[in-house]
């Protein structure tokens, strides 16, 4: 392969990385959103029922999303 067509590869290689990480980091705030807009329903009901059973099941959520992302990242 030439030179030209090395750098034609590593510009199409990068454009795609660039729009999978746009595409992952939308999908990454919009779950983000999700978790935080669902503790929040969910603790203002904790104060009236089990503060400690719904500030569990929130954290195991919260990290059950953190440990999705992980083999994601590692292919930045």
């Amino acid at each position: 392969m030439t030179t030209e067509g090395n750098v034609r590869k590593a510009a199409r290689l990068n454009l795609l990385e660039l729009c999978m990480s746009k595409v992952l980091e939308k999908l990454w705030f919009e779950n983000l959103f999700h978790i935080f807009n669902f503790s929040k329903k969910s603790t203002r009901k904790a104060v009236v029922t089990d503060p400690n059973a719904d500030i569990r099941s929130i954290d195991s959520r919260k990290l059950a999303f953190i440990n999705s992302l992980q083999p994601l990242t590692l292919l930045n």
